[in-house]
């Protein structure tokens, strides 16, 4: 069920220009519907980790896989941006209940340590395994074909999803505590959605924007609606259990710092405009980079979370990271693909198990009645630190780009407005192709090729250093909570030494 939530992430980026070809679309009109796609994701957020009181595991399975099915059948039968709008709203409320439900049923069912570092190592293995297949695939038949056929393979996944409802659990481990109301969790998910919609929207030419001012007004009227309610209701559905604990407070930091970085996205886009390869030639070449994935979290994140104790394994995993991370910052834009690869490969390998291991120790505290709450807020954490790594990670990676593609046309000899102007152009340039048409143009009066390529590297680095920032910090807190724990530990056995020893005096 989580690989199937991924599965339409994949192809998103090969069907833009089919569909708006197709259907008279501006890639703005894409775009926004893309952002109703994840506003409904976002909406269920919270209702996810209470579907399973009220119904139990398997009904939850069978209604979002209806939704998964019935989203991508009325894509796949789009004849205007209505409909499409229409489908990619049911997919993204899908989407967005998919991984809660399921990683909320890993954590509720699968209590011994070795089979759950299995079912967690296999969990994270899901999402190379996707990004193996799925890119080829679509890409395969977008050249070749009809681009309604990759949303029909979408359903085609939803129905197996609905074949295999025996797999899952018939009752919730919640069942005793009764059915929760829904209306706090449908608030508090509107309320996200709109409030990072508001952060995903900021213009910092002009913080004011319409749109921007319009989805944060939302988020402040439905957080308003939702306080009332809250206070109002005798058993509200939503939990703030996991928010009002330090422990998981710090942990849903983590989970936020973990999703902050942005470097596969950079890594892509590397591939694509420095070494000019198009969007299929990268995704084979990222092949070998996610079978690397693969082997590190079927085998090392295994290993690492049977090993060891969470917050342990949390720290062995964050120093892996940091492995990774350090060899990225190893690549040149003078090195061959293969080199370049094999760089990569290595922080695949350890960035698998670092999010495999990291994944289980979030909600390796989280009782299995607490599981679907755990795993909500785990998500939404999640989606906030992906947003905060796109506004601010993101911006400063192309600010980094900006500066350093400048400095280098100055010292090569362009004046300074020209030097502007050029690297105005290549930042704007929609895609790797038009940007050699730049190139081109000023190629005889200044090494703009190279120049760029050096940039970009630098504005990798750049990058890197944030995610090894992020993972520093995360180490810093995990530390801390393992230090806690073992004070409490220590402190629960000296006061049980003490209630023996009390007879004897």
């Amino acid at each position: 069920m989580v690989g199937a939530a991924l599965v339409p992430a994949v192809g998103n980026a090969y069907l833009v220009d089919a569909i708006c070809s197709d259907l008279n679309l501006t890639t703005d009109d894409f775009t926004n519907v893309q952002t109703l796609k994840s506003l409904s994701a976002l909406v269920m957020v919270f209702i996810a980790g209470q579907i399973p009181s009220w119904l139990g595991y398997r009904k939850s399975v069978l209604i979002v896989a209806i939704c998964f099915t019935l989203g991508s059948l009325a894509i796949a039968a789009a004849v205007n941006i209505v409909v499409l709008s229409i489908g990619y709203a049911l997919l993204g409320a899908a989407l967005g209940s998919m991984a809660v439900i399921g990683v909320s049923a890993i954590n509720a069912y699968v209590v011994d340590k070795g089979q759950r570092a299995s079912a967690f190592a296999i969990l994270g293995a899901v999402g190379p395994c996707v990004f193996i297949i799925f890119p080829l695939l679509t890409g395969f038949v977008v050249d070749n074909g009809n681009w309604r056929i990759v949303p029909l393979l979408w359903a085609a996944i939803g129905f197996a999803l609905l074949l295999c409802l025996r797999l899952a659990p018939a009752l919730s481990t919640a069942d005793e505590l009764g059915r929760p109301e829904l209306a706090t969790g449908f608030l508090a998910g509107i309320m996200l959605a709109l409030a990072l919609g508001a952060l995903g929207s900021i213009n910092w030419s002009d913080l004011l924007s319409p749109k921007m001012t319009v989805q944060a007004l939302g988020a402040v009227v439905a957080g308003l609606v939702l306080v009332i309610v809250y206070r109002r209701s005798t058993s509200p559905g939503l939990s703030l259990a996991p928010v009002k604990d330090k422990e998981t407070r710090l942990l849903l930091v983590v989970a936020a710092l973990v999703a902050i970085t942005t470097s596969f996205f950079w890594i892509t886009v590397g591939f694509q405009y420095v070494y000019q390869l198009s969007l299929t030639e990268t995704s084979r070449v990222m092949v070998p980079v996610n079978a690397m994935a693969v082997l590190g979290t079927v085998v090392l994140a295994r290993y690492v979370m049977r090993r060891f104790s969470a917050y342990v394994a949390g720290l062995v995993a964050l120093g892996l990271q940091g492995v990774g991370l350090c060899f990225l910052l190893l690549v040149q834009p003078d090195q061959p693909v293969w080199v370049v690869c094999v760089l990569v490969a290595v922080f695949g390998l350890c960035n698998s198990a670092f999010t495999a291991t990291i994944a289980s120790v979030i909600m390796s505290g989280a009782t299995p009645s607490g599981s679907g709450s755990r795993s909500a807020y785990k998500s939404a954490a999640g989606n906030f630190g992906a947003i905060l790594g796109t506004i601010f990670v993101s911006t400063f990676t192309f600010l980094v780009i900006k500066v350093d593609l400048l400095l280098g046309l100055t010292s090569a000899g362009a004046g300074e407005q020209e030097a502007k102007n050029i690297t105005t152009e290549i930042v704007s340039a929609p895609s790797s192709m038009d940007q050699l048409n730049v190139y081109s143009t000023y190629s005889s009066s200044y090494p703009i090729e190279t120049l760029h390529q050096e940039s970009l590297i630098a504005g990798f680095r750049a990058n890197t250093a944030v995610g090894l920032f992020s993972a520093i910090v995360s180490a810093l807190i995990i530390w801390h909570l393992l230090r806690r724990q073992v004070k409490m530990k220590a402190l629960v056995m000296a006061d049980t030494h003490g209630v023996i020893a009390e007879p004897e005096k």
